[in-house]
């Protein structure tokens, strides 16, 4: 199940985050880290997050070729939603 707009979620290596409507243009979510404060825009407005499926498969991969380490980072946060492991997109991801 992606992400749901107003949940706090518990993510391994970022902390507690807060994941709210996207204020930025063409931005679907925004995830504040509950610790800092620091604030990630993420996610196309009008995109359906379908993890498991041949959509989600191309996402995945797609997204594993960019240059960012594991972190609170727009990738990152998108992988997490998508339920990546690799360059597979799981159905079943628990956060």
């Amino acid at each position: 199940m992606p992400f749901k707009i107003g949940q706090i979620y518990d993510i391994p290596r970022i902390g507690r985050v807060r994941i709210g409507a996207g204020t930025a243009e063409g931005k679907k979510y925004k995830a504040t880290r509950i610790s800092d404060g620091k604030v990630i825009q993420f996610g196309a407005k009008g995109a359906r997050i379908v993890p498991g499926s041949d959509k989600g498969n191309a996402y995945c991969s797609r997204s594993a070729d960019i240059d960012q380490e594991f972190g609170f980072n727009a990738n990152t946060l998108s992988r997490i939603n998508w339920h990546c492991i690799g360059n597979v997109s799981k159905k079943d991801l628990q956060v």
